[in-house]
């Protein structure tokens, strides 16, 4: 198994998201095999009375993976040409790839994509370090984790959880208090599909004060990867700096079960200041990863047509979203 971003279960996570459906494109020849699994969108407004789509990497991180190979310089050019045939078929007009940081798959994309450096991203290496918690993690956070064990606060670890209510409300919660966007409120279905389809790949660890459960955190376990999905608190966590206690139970657990890396992700923008990448930087104080996206317009006819219409509706202040049709 490659990663979760990668399985079929989690591409219809991301439908309602991404307002699409998920597909992939498996592609096989002589010189190896590269899959592709994105989301396809219908763009905003017809051209010439004709639906176009668009594609873009479910929410995370995917992109065109080499899963196996002979001649790569051969294998990716030939993908780039049946790939290319793919899109004409299907009307697909752009294509917006956020490349997996830990596999670095950025380098594996033929010169017609535009590929940009974004940002970097945290991680806790669990295979090199007998003690990941121990050299991974800052002495402030070690120090904040022992008092908040001090002060009773207590983690439970829940593999493939059956209900997430109790962590959807804390979760709920945490975006209420931080004021974010209706984009981080997930559905119904969301939740459903994360205890059904997913909950394979699902460890929920929770953390309890006082009889009270005041924080919880979702990880990915596909692959040999963990990764930090969702973290909900009250601001009782936040009162006993103890959000740490997580992280350390993530890494003891992770460790025991044979996984490479915690992938927690990065900041909410590149800048090196920015302040959630150096909260996740105390649990990862050796170990980044490069974050690169792609860009690839496969119609420009039509991608021009559509960057008018949306002119009309007024300018487009972010000139360098793509596609800037839905700027």
């Amino acid at each position: 198994m490659l990663d979760v971003y990668y399985l079929p279960e989690y591409g219809k996570l991301c439908e309602t998201m991404e307002e699409g459906e998920c597909k992939t494109f498996d592609f096989k020849s002589n010189a190896g095999h590269i899959m592709n699994m994105f989301i396809k969108r219908p763009v905003p407004w017809d051209v010439d009375g004709e639906q176009f789509f668009d594609i873009v990497t479910p929410y995370g991180y995917g992109g065109p993976i080499i899963l196996d190979c002979i001649d790569k310089d051969a294998l990716i050019c030939e993908y780039a040409t049946e790939f290319q045939k793919y899109c004409e078929e299907e009307r697909i007009v752009s294509e917006f790839i956020r490349f997996h940081p830990v596999f670095e798959n950025y380098r594996d994309v033929d010169d017609s994509f535009e590929v940009t450096y974004s940002r970097h991203t945290v991680g806790t290496n669990l295979l090199d370090f007998d003690d990941p918690v121990q050299k991974e993690f800052a002495k402030s956070l070690r120090r904040d984790n022992r008092r908040a064990t001090e002060m009773g606060v207590t983690v439970t670890l829940h593999p493939e959880p059956k209900d997430l209510a109790v962590f959807r409300k804390l979760y709920e919660e945490t975006m209420d208090r931080n004021h974010a966007d209706g984009m981080y409120y997930f559905s119904d279905e969301y939740y459903h599909i994360l205890e059904t389809d997913l909950r394979p790949f699902i460890l929920e660890i929770q953390l309890h004060y006082q009889n009270e459960i005041i924080a919880s955190e979702i990880y990915f376990t596909a692959g040999d990867i963990l990764h930090a999905h969702l973290l909900g608190s009250n601001t009782k966590m936040l009162e006993l700096k103890a959000g740490g206690l997580i992280e350390a139970a993530a890494a003891i657990w992770g460790k025991e079960h044979g996984y490479r890396y915690i992938h927690h992700g990065g900041g909410r923008s590149s800048d090196s200041e920015d302040t959630l990448f150096k909260y996740k930087k105390k649990f990862g104080k050796n170990t980044e990863f490069d974050f690169y996206i792609g860009r690839r317009i496969w119609n420009k006819e039509v991608y021009d047509a559509l960057v008018q219409k949306r002119l009309e509706q007024g300018p487009i202040k972010d000139k360098d979203y793509f596609p800037q049709y839905r700027a």
